[in-house]
């Protein structure tokens, strides 16, 4: 299990998808990670993911073959959106305290 665990974690490193980030701020609940392992699990391609993940630095999303690649893209962008919103927030607080 611990290997699908490190897949999984490895595949939102790949894809710029800060799984740590996303449990933290409330955007991926432990069932929901619960879920993921389990789906890597059950992937049929998760011997190749290993290799295929050691020669990839960033994707801008999981392969099309990856049980999570809807989820990963889903974090992503939330992930994003928060940190629009975030620099969003310290550009009105620079603009009127500046």
């Amino acid at each position: 299990m611990m290997r699908h665990v490190r897949l999984a974690l490895r595949m939102g490193q790949v894809t710029g998808t800060d799984i740590v980030s996303a449990h933290r701020h409330g955007r991926l609940s432990q069932k929901d990670w619960a879920e993921m392992i389990q789906n890597c699990r059950g992937c049929e391609w998760a011997e190749e993911c290993a290799c295929w993940l050691e020669t990839r630095d960033q994707l801008v999303s999981a392969p099309r073959i990856c049980p999570n690649r809807k989820r990963f893209a889903k974090l992503k962008h939330e992930q994003d959106e928060e940190m629009k919103c975030g620099n969003c927030d310290s550009e009105k607080s620079r603009n009127t305290f500046g």
